[in-house]
């Protein structure tokens, strides 16, 4: 998602096509108006992706960005793993959401 700010509103379109190809998808927070990183779940775009993720029977890696400076390491992923927690229940993958 890192690069993505400027193909939001394309992901569902290009997310298919780039499936076949993908080693790994990185997670950050998403908000079109910025700013660019944001914890997972604090965004306004990354649980639509993160679903579009999920019903496209993807089941590669999947890796959690922490790109914040002012923010420890260790509790800025902490708070990504609760966000994908949250935004997988949302999404009603119970298991996925059980794995973190």
């Amino acid at each position: 998602f890192h690069h993505a700010h400027s193909q939001l509103d394309r992901f569902a379109a290009v997310f298919p096509k780039m499936r076949p190809h993908l080693i790994a998808v990185n997670l950050n927070g998403m908000r079109a108006d910025g700013p660019m990183i944001l914890p997972v779940g604090e965004g306004d775009r990354e649980q639509e992706m993160i679903s579009i993720i999920h019903k496209s029977g993807y089941r590669g890696l999947v890796g959690l960005l922490h790109h914040q400076r002012t923010m420890d390491a260790a509790k800025g992923l902490a708070r990504n793993i609760e966000g994908l927690r949250r935004i997988l229940a949302a999404i009603g993958d119970t298991v996925g959401a059980s794995t973190y």
